[in-house]
């Protein structure tokens, strides 16, 4: 028998695939309108489509599943319950840019989104950068604008060849640091078995003019996933 999940269950548990997610991010509102404040915006997706109730009695099922766990965050991480009690509260605290109560999947929960979503691991990348942010007037992290500045940048894979591809696609948009690329081997955080490939560097932008206009062949992710 195939498995079935609701739109809500298949969109919690796609949404933490990849990192741990803040309940005070999903208890955003949808737009419109579009602003900082809609989930739509925080992370350039459609929302839920779950009420405050509907949204909080699913994160209780998946947690009584075992398929999702919950922790706060802030200077020690502490194992939260997933009592419906309990992910109420969280979820009505207001949203802050640090620590919090986070909820990510399970070893068993990545197990059913799998089977669902059918991802082709030999195709995923991640790639992330590790700047030093500022917060702007309205108390939101944003990053200095500045293509000269020097930064990390981490590209994970699963396949040593899409690496490669990937670091001649990143060679085409910035300059690399001579000597500063380190690999080592990252699992995804909720599927120990399966080793990715990471690439640390230093990087910053190629220059360009002001009328030069070269998509950036980074930001073309392979499809890895059927349902994303």
């Amino acid at each position: 028998m195939s498995l079935r999940l609701t739109r809500g269950e298949y969109w919690l548990l796609t949404q933490a695939v990849r990192f741990k997610l803040p309940l005070s991010l999903i208890a955003l509102p949808e737009g419109p309108p579009w602003d900082v404040n809609t989930i739509d915006m925080a992370l350039n997706c459609q929302g839920h489509g779950m009420g405050f109730d509907e949204l909080a009695q699913t994160l209780h099922e998946l947690a009584e599943r075992g398929w999702i766990a919950l922790q706060r965050c802030h200077e020690k991480t502490e194992a939260l319950p997933g009592d419906l009690a309990t992910i109420r509260a969280e979820l009505g605290k207001p949203r802050t840019n640090f620590g919090g109560t986070y909820y990510g999947l399970t070893a068993a929960g990545g197990h059913a989104w799998e089977q669902f979503a059918r991802p082709q691991w030999h195709w995923f990348v991640e790639h992330e950068y590790d700047d030093v942010y500022e917060i702007d007037a309205s108390g939101m992290l944003v990053h200095p604008e500045d293509p000269e500045q020097w930064r990390s940048m981490y590209v994970t894979t699963a396949h040593p060849n899409i690496l490669d591809q990937y670091m001649c696609a990143v060679r085409t948009d910035y300059e690399i640091a001579a000597g500063s690329e380190q690999f080592d081997w990252q699992p995804v955080y909720w599927k120990s078995s399966t080793d990715a490939m990471r690439c640390r560097f230093r990087c910053r932008e190629m220059p360009r003019g002001d009328d030069q206009y070269r998509p950036r062949s980074i930001e073309a992710f392979p499809a890895w996933c059927y349902w994303l």
